[in-house]
């Protein structure tokens, strides 16, 4: 019986008499890994489970769902020192890995909390008696964590300004959206969602297909960003290239970014193509010539991979453009939403960056609909953090036109 494989299942000889019951005094253990959000919410993240004396694997263990209606997966081991490592790490990981003592004859309750995109371990411990209420009751079960709260706060702005009078188009539209999250383990709230976007765009029509258009925006973050450890802990600085400039010594918070930082603005000129007007279909595509500047403005990324700061160069880029601009009326209830916007450099064109935004809206009354939107964005010209960055929002929107 027990976790593992056949050859890693325990034993236990007992000696059964007839007419008596034989009570077995457990000498193995039993663990249970809960696997959590920074939130405290339970969902099915993945790790896999090492013995630490012989460093033996016995396999990937998942969370469970509890909204989905899975039970939480109860390990039967021998007793002693494991190791609790992301899936598809090694024995040797010096970071997302924890350990965890199990006693013969007693189940040891685990919580690991992870990061839902990137796996990322975020902390892990033994689940004190005090940080957990349980009570059963037959074929019924209740528990609730005590003791904490978690505000959640979130904005979101979308105006827009148009002017129509052919042969001309002239559009500005902001986007603001900001959002910030005080767990019950902090005492100070941290941006979840923070992007401010201005984009303007002019189109002279020379017939009805087509037109010369001039364009120019900027996109920016406006809230502090900082980086909290659970203990000092020391950190190098390096720079684009990857060479220590500074050291933080017993560092327990770090500021990753000041307001408006990064900045980035775009230019652009070039031709404008209506390819398709129908009262289901709108298709445009844009072809030209543009500019883009990133100025860092003293951005910072922890990566921990290295458990470093790493900083985030400036740069400016001039090539050919193009976006592809689509709406899908599916009903007078649901419109899909899609626009891919990319420039590709005349030096180097594998730093290429891409930009797709898509959102789906489904109109519950005249002024409110509900929106989702999937934004990707591939910039490899920052040289630090992740070169593909997915976001995706849910919102509740309210309109309103002036005139």
């Amino acid at each position: 019986f027990g976790s593992g494989a056949r050859a890693q299942q325990l034993s236990v000889e007992v000696s059964v008499e007839e007419g008596r019951v034989t009570a077995v005094e457990p000498s193995w253990a039993a663990l249970a890994v809960r696997v959590v959000d920074d939130r405290f919410i339970p969902f099915r993240g993945a790790y896999e489970l090492i013995s630490a004396g012989d460093r033996e694997e016995f396999g990937i263990g998942f969370g469970a769902d509890e909204e989905q209606g899975e039970q939480l997966r109860i390990w039967v081991l021998e007793p002693g020192l494991y190791k609790v490592i992301q899936s598809g790490g090694t024995y040797r990981d010096r970071t997302n890995f924890a350990t965890v003592f199990l006693e013969p004859g007693k189940l040891t309750r685990f919580v690991l909390v992870q990061d839902k995109e990137s796996g990322d371990f975020r902390g892990a411990g033994v689940l004190a008696e005090e940080d957990e209420v349980g009570r059963v009751a037959g074929d019924w079960s209740s528990q609730a964590v005590v003791d904490g709260w978690n505000i959640d706060l979130g904005f979101y702005l979308d105006a827009m300004v148009r002017y129509l009078d052919e042969p001309h188009f002239f559009l500005t539209r902001l986007e603001l959206e900001e959002g910030v999250l005080r767990t019950a383990s902090s005492d100070r709230f941290e941006p979840t969602v923070d992007r401010l976007y201005l984009h303007s765009i002019y189109i002279y029509q020379l017939s009805r297909w087509f037109g010369p258009y001039a364009r120019a925006g900027l996109e920016t973050k406006i809230l502090p960003r900082f980086k909290s450890f659970d203990a000092p802990t020391t950190l190098d600085v390096v720079d684009e290239a990857g060479n220590t400039v500074e050291t933080l010594e017993d560092a327990d918070l770090v500021k990753l970014g000041s307001p408006f930082s990064p900045l980035q603005v775009k230019e652009g000129l070039g031709g404008n193509l209506r390819l398709l007007r129908t009262l289901a279909f709108d298709l445009d595509v844009r072809v030209g010539v543009g500019a883009r500047q990133y100025w860092a403005n003293g951005e910072r990324v922890y990566e921990p991979e290295g458990n470093r700061i790493k900083r985030v160069s400036d740069y400016q880029l001039e090539g050919f453009e193009g976006a592809v601009v689509g709406i899908a009326r599916i009903s007078r209830w649901v419109i899909l939403g899609t626009e891919l916007d990319g420039l590709v450099p005349f030096r180097q064109p594998e730093n290429t960056v891409l930009t797709w935004r898509n959102q789906i809206s489904l109109r519950l009354v005249s002024f409110a609909s509900l929106n989702y939107q999937l934004n990707v964005t591939r910039d490899p010209n920052r040289r630090a953090g992740q070169m593909t960055v997915w976001e995706q929002l849910f919102q509740l929107r309210f309109s309103y036109g002036l005139l």
